[in-house]
């Protein structure tokens, strides 16, 4: 069973402005079937103690890297195919960062005729969140990394 560990990262921004970016929480679509989406939902707690607006870039970008294995630990890194990244604005206070995405081409990596149905995954995201400042200027960035979560897979 996949641990659950709490972490907040702080980015110092060189205006002196310091955001507080907790660990991301990973959802999915707990069941997954071909004939449904596998949906996966990130949610990012931001505390943002400058007085300056901010904005982060949010997952699915091209340097998005989920990592999905089995019980048996064999491991299955992919991209998402999206290119375009969606940016949030943070203003001063606190703020939850929310992105989603439709991950129906993991359902072609891990090639239903080759494993046994139904089977347990876990998935995991691991990006860059890049922060800008009003100006438009990158002043920062951070990796975050949810933790597990588990999607079990049935046959049609």
């Amino acid at each position: 069973m996949p641990s659950i560990e709490t972490t907040t990262q702080r980015l110092r921004i060189n205006d002196g402005a310091t955001l507080t970016i907790h660990k991301p929480i990973l959802n999915v679509t707990s069941l997954w079937t071909p004939k449904t989406p596998l949906v996966a939902k990130v949610s990012t707690f931001v505390v943002n103690s400058s007085s300056k607006s901010y904005s982060i870039s949010t997952p699915w970008t091209t340097r998005d890297v989920w990592s999905v294995y089995d019980n048996d630990g064999q491991d299955c890194p992919f991209r998402d195919k999206v290119s375009n990244q969606r940016w949030v604005t943070i203003p001063p206070g606190e703020s939850v960062v929310e992105a989603s995405a439709d991950l129906n081409e993991l359902y072609r990596i891990l090639n239903p005729e080759d494993i046994t149905l139904p089977e347990i995954f876990y998935i995991k995201a691991k990006f860059i969140a890049e922060v800008r400042n009003e100006e438009g200027s990158q002043v920062g960035e951070v990796e975050l990394e949810t933790d597990d979560a588990m999607v079990r897979v049935e046959g049609a």
